[in-house]
């Protein structure tokens, strides 16, 4: 049974010519154990953004040596192309096909798509990203804007 579940999102500023990305970690049970916001200088579309999110998750995932997870966000076509159940648009081929090699480096490594509603804690740390320069982690202890979002996803992950 897979233990970790990541959310990841992307989040666009145009006005800034960057995007945000934003990681969620959470056990099976629903329990917090890390985030990252992380802010990228590139004037990146909404379809990249989503992608630059799932492979900096996969690079998170790395960096805490969790290789068993479930990594999903709310970008159906990103889902899909991942999950090699439909061809992949030109812009973000090259991002896809360096996820799939790099999933080859883990135990076990799902594809999920979820709508945005049950992604909000994901988006919330992207969109945090534009008031930062690089990158913030938050290590067990959640922060605090995000409590109640993660509160009402572990809830939701039980009905």
């Amino acid at each position: 049974m897979i233990e970790h579940k990541y959310n990841v999102d992307g989040a666009v500023f145009t006005e800034l010519h960057s995007v945000g990305v934003g990681v969620v970690v959470q056990d099976w049970n629903g329990k917090f154990l890390a985030a990252m916001s992380r802010r990228i200088l590139a004037p990146l579309g909404p379809l990249e953004a989503e992608v630059k999110a799932f492979e900096i998750g996969m690079h998170f995932a790395k960096q805490l040596g969790i290789t068993d997870f479930i990594l999903e966000g709310d970008s159906l076509i990103v889902s899909k192309a991942l999950s090699h159940s439909s061809s992949v648009l030109v812009s973000i081929d090259a991002v896809i096909v360096g996820i799939s090699k790099a999933s080859l480096e883990f135990q076990n490594v799902d594809f999920s798509h979820v709508k945005r509603i049950a992604n909000i804690p994901a988006h919330l740390l992207a969109k945090y990203a534009k008031g930062i320069d690089n990158q913030c982690i938050w290590m067990e202890n959640c922060p605090s804007f995000l409590e109640l979002p993660v509160l009402h996803d572990v809830n939701a992950m039980v009905i």
